[in-house]
């Protein structure tokens, strides 16, 4: 780590008086590393003189260091450094092509293995034998400066650095995620389809129909289903699709279908392939996870702007993974329970959104998708209790929170503001 260079005094000392036929000092040029410090007559400066020079190769060097900002962490670097960092980096530990990325900044660090990905190169988890790269940006007085230590067979140290006043920052994009609550039930809330003017409602043994009255939501009928010859896993879930004037719902080793209104319901047992953003998925019917030719997962979403790469998964492992045409699987550091994906204009290509595996703090994340990369979207939102349900629906998702303190299930309709 580069530290900032210190001026120590230690007393106060009367100055001789100066010699008229001494020259001043020399001002260094800024970052000149001064070696000798004399006259060209090879008589010494005196005190005054010697002081001064070293006081101003202190100031030359502390404007060369990086230092934070005084308004707080420096913003991503332009493309171009970030493009030259990941060229300089993939030449210094060639032949090598696979490398592991370290940075205190995530939102860096993703940058970095998107262009290092985007060469070919491959960025794994550190382990043996692979060179690891810590990288760091940070701005000075006059530059945006970014390093890169290098270790491996070798080591290299990286410096990319670009004169301040030449960057020309791209407008900052600032995305928050919002969360509104629809309805709250005493009873496992499993998908809600909104209307207009009404609202279906399923849960683990109804079907509600709320109708719209004065800015809110009035129950207007309930339905129960069927019960299910079989067991029901503990873990429910169910999904609703709605036409106009009727519905289907898809259960654990059946489905329904009925009627808007009035309400009518009838199932047949049979695993069916449920709606989701895969096709031919199924739902174990003894447990709450989906099945598709090999690959089994919690919660997918169709990344359909990405041609390498055409969904991301919340597998089994709990974390996220992206998956191909070929079914070939990538899988990220990033750990999640489900996945759903948002369309929203200031991210053309949408955002997924992942929540935190159960047991941990119920966190909502946010993140773009940068070839095979997650860069973090917007800030983390913290919700009240565990989420036990996430559907997308188009520019908004379905968010189901179980609070069992209060013994209540609430959905709510999370949504993803911009601005610049």
């Amino acid at each position: 780590m580069m530290r900032r260079a210190r001026t120590r005094i230690a007393g106060a000392v009367s100055p001789p008086t100066p010699r008229a036929h001494l020259p001043a000092p020399p001002a260094p040029e800024a970052g000149a590393i001064i070696a000798d410090v004399g006259s060209g007559d090879s008589r010494p400066y005196p005190r005054t003189a010697i002081g001064a020079t070293l006081i101003l190769v202190a100031l030359a060097t502390v404007q060369v260091l990086p230092q934070s900002s005084p308004g707080g962490p420096a913003a991503p670097p332009p493309e171009e450094m970030l493009s030259e960092l990941a060229g300089r980096i993939a030449a210094a530990i060639a032949p090598a092509v696979q490398v592991h990325v370290d940075a205190a900044d995530p939102i860096l660090e993703a940058a970095v293995i998107a262009r290092l990905s985007a060469g070919g190169i491959a960025v794994i988890e550190q382990t043996g034998g692979v060179p690891v790269v810590r990288v760091v940006c940070l701005d000075n007085l006059r530059d945006r400066v970014c390093s890169a230590d290098v270790t491996g067979a070798t080591s290299n140290a990286i410096l990319v650095a670009r004169p301040r006043d030449s960057l020309r920052a791209a407008p900052t994009v600032r995305v928050a995620l919002e969360l509104r609550p629809v309805v709250s039930l005493d009873r496992r809330i499993l998908d809600v389809v909104r209307t207009d003017d009404e609202m279906l409602v399923l849960t683990a043994d109804a079907v509600l129909r709320y109708e719209e009255a004065r800015e809110s939501w009035r129950l207007a009928e309930s339905l129960p289903i069927p019960p299910a010859i079989r067991p029901l896993p503990r873990d429910m879930r169910g999904r609703l699709r709605v036409t106009p004037g009727r519905f289907d719902l898809f259960l654990p080793g059946r489905t329904c279908a009925g009627g808007i209104r009035p309400l009518t319901i009838t199932c047949a047992d049979g695993n069916a392939a449920w709606p989701l953003d895969i096709d031919e998925a199924y739902l174990d019917p003894l447990r709450n996870h989906f099945t598709h030719r090999g690959l089994t997962f919690y919660g997918v979403a169709r990344l359909s702007d990405n041609a390498a790469t055409s969904w991301i998964a919340a597998t089994l492992d709990h974390h996220l993974t992206f998956v191909d045409e070929n079914r070939t699987s990538v899988t990220t550091t990033a750990r999640a329970d489900d996945v759903a994906r948002l369309r929203m204009p200031c991210f053309p290509a949408g955002v997924v959104v992942a929540p935190t595996p159960a047991g941990n703090d119920g966190t909502l994340r946010a993140f773009e998708v940068v070839r095979r990369t997650l860069v973090p979207a917007a800030a983390p939102l913290r919700v009240s209790g565990d989420v036990t349900a996430l559907w997308s629906i188009g520019a908004t998702a379905l968010v189901v929170t179980h609070h069992p303190d209060a013994g209540r299930y609430v959905a709510n309709e999370l949504s993803v503001s911009c601005s610049r």
